[in-house]
């Protein structure tokens, strides 16, 4: 158990992909930066990543309102349910980032939810029959819906990307530089090369 904590918390507001440029940028956002990042060797072991898919949806009296409608808040549900019930990001991360492979990073729903929350429970090891009765339950995803809504701060467009508190520069374009950069101990095998780079180009600029 670590006592002391010097890595970087990453925190993603999202919203699930389905269509229109907004599913665009978040759906290329979580298969390429984002899991990027997450690959390279040593990052997960500096990283405390909370990600919120509730995005651009509303709270309005006792429902659910999404920006690209009722398939986003179902999208949006599955994977709060995933973080909800397997609340390790080792755990739930595998079924995030096959789900939004699966509803296509350009926007276009490649297959059906259904099929892809199939598929992606069991490539990743979780139950759907769990996740299944979580989503299925009005009260329980009702619940689970409010709570990552209060998760998610005011926020002019997505992904809103914050790396311990601040707005990334690049909306998370240049997430891994970012997170290698606000690393306060010894960087890991995977921040070697984007620093070396980073390095150059102030040397460069100097």
């Amino acid at each position: 158990m670590r006592t002391e904590w010097n890595g970087a918390f990453l925190r993603a507001v999202l919203h699930a992909t389905h269509s229109g440029l907004a599913g665009r940028q978040r759906a290329g956002f979580i298969t390429g930066p984002l899991a990027d990042t997450v690959a390279a060797p040593g990052l997960t072991d500096i990283l405390n990543v909370t990600l919120v898919p509730f995005g651009n949806a509303r709270i309005e009296g006792g429902a659910v309102v999404c920006q690209h409608g009722a398939e986003e808040c179902g999208g949006n549900s599955w994977e709060q349910c995933a973080i909800s019930i397997y609340p390790a990001f080792s755990e739930h991360w595998p079924f995030y980032l096959c789900l939004e492979q699966k509803l296509g990073s350009d926007g276009t729903q490649a297959v059906p939810l259904s099929n892809a929350t199939a598929e992606c429970t069991k490539s990743s090891g979780l139950s759907y029959e769990k996740l299944k009765a979580c989503v299925d339950d009005p009260a329980r995803s009702f619940a689970l819906q409010k709570k990552f809504a209060a998760m998610t701060p005011s926020h002019p467009y997505v992904p809103y990307v914050l790396i311990n508190g601040k707005l990334s520069p690049s909306d998370g374009e240049q997430l891994l530089k970012e997170v290698c950069q606000a690393y306060t101990g010894t960087p890991p095998a995977g921040c070697a090369q984007v620093l070396e780079a980073a390095a150059r180009k102030c040397t460069a600029d100097w």
